[in-house]
């Protein structure tokens, strides 16, 4: 069974580790996350994950937990285990609390980071006012999906952008698969999956997802022009809700990946 994580944002533990006389440590958690603690009931002699200011993963076994969060060392510290593939779901903004649902979902899948997109058949709008809000509700989000799945970190949420935006910021990715009703194979993403996954280095992958409505023909083609590598491809014969489609690509592609 996966260990709950917790994400250390102001502490470094290996230090404290190290300069602590019996090597225990009281954990510095965000208000939240001492609640969040409280909450799944842990006792003492129970082990957690934890993920320091310096990305060293550290299992600890808790000590004391009458107030604050008191820990030792269970094992040597090791930096997170490393993916070549950083995968970046680009969504569709879509109506209502959505795109809540893939963010926490994909999180626990591993995806890397989100991009929200405006495309022209975007029903909802984000209101620029809302935007800083709206982004850290999404970040509580991720970083909630994180600590509950085990991952070793928390997804990063960028601004949300139009189309153009994001084809700049595409252009440098390794790889995009614009996911597209009208595309007529999954074989695309087997094929492409296994070019990607015998490379060594660090890849950005783009996995892109349309809004209610799905992408237009002119937007697919801009994606297409935007990258060498972009790949056009389908992820089912069924129509899927694009709360749905987002996460069944995530799932499809990370594991054709085997990352």
């Amino acid at each position: 069974m996966s260990l709950q994580h917790f994400f250390l944002e102001n502490q470094d533990f290996g230090s404290e580790v190290e300069a602590s006389a019996d090597g225990s440590v009281t954990l510095s958690l965000s208000g939240d996350d001492l609640h969040h603690a409280k909450v799944l009931r842990l006792k003492p002699g129970e082990h957690i994950g934890i993920i320091d200011t310096k990305q060293k993963f550290f299992e600890v076994e808790i000590l004391d937990f009458s107030s604050d969060l008191i820990v030792k060392n269970s094992t040597k510290k090791t930096n997170a285990p490393f993916s070549n593939c950083r995968l970046w779901l680009c969504a569709g903004i879509s109506k209502g609390n959505k795109l809540d649902d893939v963010i926490r979902a994909c999180t626990e899948i591993g995806v890397y980071g989100f991009i929200p997109v405006d495309f022209a058949r975007s029903v909802s709008k984000i209101d620029a006012k809302k935007e800083a809000t709206k982004n850290e509700r999404w970040q509580k989000i991720a970083k909630s999906a994180a600590m509950q799945s085990g991952q070793f970190a928390i997804p990063k949420i960028s601004p949300s952008v139009n189309v153009s935006t994001l084809c700049d910021q595409l252009s440098d990715f390794d790889c995009v698969f614009v996911c597209w009703e009208e595309a007529e194979s999954m074989q695309k993403i087997v094929e492409v999956c296994n070019e990607l996954k015998v490379k060594e280095e660090e890849q950005n992958i783009a996995i892109v997802i349309g809004p209610e409505g799905g992408i237009t023909s002119d937007e697919v083609k801009q994606l297409e022009r935007c990258n060498k590598n972009c790949h056009v491809v389908s992820i089912g014969d069924s129509i899927l809700r694009t709360e749905t489609a987002g996460v069944v690509a995530s799932a499809i592609i990370k594991f054709n990946l085997s990352c």
